[in-house]
């Protein structure tokens, strides 16, 4: 490395003589002296004040005096210049060193000119090494400090990034770089336990039911595999695209994903009384997947543009519009679960955006009060828990200080939305209201629509601390649990694995979304924070909600678990999911 080594004047030529201390003199020279009293007030014969005998220093105060006894020039008069003054003609002045000061203990080091080129040693830490502002303490917990905002916060987070003033620091990891095996490592623990619970699954069934339900077949196991190694080959493909192409590119696979969602209503076969997927030889498409990540990468986009705006209303509406659209087609189908997760992305979405949690209970008030109207109509049989939640919603929008026509517009609509309940109810497929039905109570209809519900929590049970023994299910393998290698694939490994290995799989998802919630807090562009927090939503809503699903705490609705249940569309939408969220943990402090 060449070092430049450039003369300090030649840079700055006024700025070091600038620096005055008092006015009338240079810097560096010390002020005039004041009243000369010294031969009155010092003794005889004491030493000057910093002067050892036989130094520099001495050998020219010495001098000086010399050459002031004998008259020298620039040395001052040994009297008044105007030979009449009242002062001590006897006094003389005290000589004067220029290179100690006044004190006559010295001056500081001189300050370093300016250099085109400073170097620093080897190993130094780069920008914000020594801190802040003078005073200024390390970096602390939320809204715990004093001053200004700590320089590693200053450099940690970024302006204008959504999800608040106060960012949660997470303890692991601490650099963007170091966490990038976190997710992967997840995902290939998520990938082991989906094959060996399909092994498990794939078993044959035993007993007098073997001919009424042959069980799984192994073909089920192999094909797991292949989409295992393809879900591989998407994640570290995703993981590497730049994020400027993925944002320039959503608008138009968005609108792809809205057409196939309208297509497949058309043209796709009826299974199960439902057209959700595409019959492609030995695969089946369902466009629904690809649209999660279309919804969460347009809201993303979207709200990012409008990251600056005070205004929220109006993006916030777009994105609901851009959300409705997909949602609605899905509903279609019919897919009443796929449709929730649309609209649990957009909540969250909107929230993370900056939409206050006032504003936001109170758009999602009506949908809180077809709940309501819908219970007290089909299970209480009478209007009381409808009325008791209008009149919290009442007492809840006085405190909330909205004004007077937006209470009204609000009452009114959870009024009106109350009222349809009845037409939305008459809307719905046998099988969805059998469902709802059976979730308020099971025991109506054990063996038809509450069937799956009721076994699924008898598997779980008996599973107890610690399993019945990896491929010993008995539920599993008596075939009295259905759908056990998709919707049900959890009740599988409660049952086999006990509690411990049903906490086991949950703390992999956990490590999952709480890697993805570091990677929203961290990154510094809202595009980037904003899809972190829709991939985390997905995982999020769909692990809840499918476990809860199969403890009988929701009704059935047919979620998978991601990357656990089979399917080609759930693992290669689980990889690009889990892609996406590395590819912006890998550049979170990126702008």
């Amino acid at each position: 490395m060449v070092r430049q080594e450039v003369r300090v004047a030649g840079l700055v030529a006024r700025r070091d003589a600038e620096q005055r201390h008092r006015a009338g003199r240079t810097a560096g020279h010390a002020p005039a002296d004041g009243r000369a009293d010294g031969p009155r007030r010092d003794r005889p014969g004491r030493p000057e004040p910093g002067l050892r005998a036989g130094s520099r220093a001495d050998v020219v105060a010495r001098a000086a005096r010399v050459a002031v006894r004998r008259g020298a020039p620039g040395l001052g008069p040994p009297h008044d210049a105007a030979g009449g003054g009242h002062g001590d003609r006897h006094a003389r002045p005290r000589p004067v060193d220029r290179g100690r000061g006044q004190d006559r203990h010295g001056r500081e080091p001189p300050r370093r000119g300016p250099r085109l080129v400073r170097l620093l040693r080897a190993g130094d830490p780069a920008g914000g090494r020594g801190g802040g502002h003078p005073g200024e303490r390390r970096a602390r917990r939320c809204r715990r400090r004093a001053g200004g905002r700590p320089l590693a916060e200053r450099l940690l987070r970024a302006k204008g990034v959504p999800g608040g003033g106060c960012a949660v620091k997470l303890a692991w990891p601490r650099n963007p770089g170091e966490g990038g095996w976190v997710i992967p490592a997840a995902y290939a623990g998520l990938c082991l336990f989906s094959l060996a619970t399909l092994w498990s699954v794939t078993e044959g069934i035993h007993g007098p039911y073997e001919i009424m339900d042959p069980g799984v077949p192994k073909s089920i196991f192999w094909r797991q595999v292949v989409w295992v190694v393809i879900g591989w080959s998407v994640l570290l493909t995703v993981r590497n695209l730049p994020l400027p192409w993925i944002e320039q590119g959503t608008p138009v696979f968005y609108l792809l994903c809205v057409l196939l969602l309208a297509i497949v209503l058309v043209a796709a076969p009826v299974v199960q009384g439902a057209r959700r997927w595409f019959d492609l030889g030995p695969m089946r498409l369902q466009p629904s997947e690809p649209a999660k990540i279309a919804v969460i990468l347009i809201l993303a986009r979207l709200l990012a543009a409008f990251h600056a705006q005070e205004k929220r209303l109006v993006p916030v509406l777009l994105s609901l519009l851009l959300t409705g659209l997909p949602l609605l087609l899905v509903m279609r189908e019919p897919d009443l679960g796929t449709s929730l997760v649309f609209a649990a992305i957009w909540i969250v979405a909107v929230f993370w955006y900056g939409l206050s949690w006032v504003l936001l209970l109170s758009l999602a008030s009506p949908l809180l009060s077809a709940v309501f109207s819908f219970y007290a109509e089909t299970v209480a049989g009478s209007p009381w828990p409808w009325g008791l939640y209008l009149l919290v919603l009442l007492a809840a929008l006085t405190r909330a200080r909205f004004r007077l026509l937006e209470n009204l517009g609000l009452m009114a609509a959870n009024i009106v939305t109350g009222l349809v309940t009845s037409f939305f109810w008459e809307g719905l497929h046998t099988y969805q209201q059998e469902r709802i039905l059976t979730f308020f109570d099971p025991a109506r209809d054990q063996f038809g629509s509450g069937y799956q519900a009721i076994q699924s929590k008898v598997a779980i049970g008996s599973g107890g601390l610690f399993g019945t023994s990896y491929l010993q299910g008995t539920q599993k393998g008596l075939a009295f649990l259905p759908e056990r290698h998709t919707d049900f694939i959890f009740s599988v490994v409660g049952e086999e694995l006990g509690f411990i290995g049903a906490m086991l799989l949950v703390g992999l998802y956990l490590v999952i979304i709480l890697r993805g919630l570091q990677i929203a807090l961290e990154a510094r562009r809202p595009f980037s924070s904003l899809l972190a927090v829709g991939v985390v939503t997905y995982f999020t809503f769909h692990v809840a909600v499918n476990i809860c699903i199969t403890t009988g705490l929701m009704p059935v609705t047919g979620l998978p678990l991601p990357v656990m249940s089979y399917g080609g569309s759930n693992m290669l939408t689980s990889a690009i999911m889990l892609g996406l969220l590395t590819n912006v943990g890998s550049r979170s402090f990126e702008t």
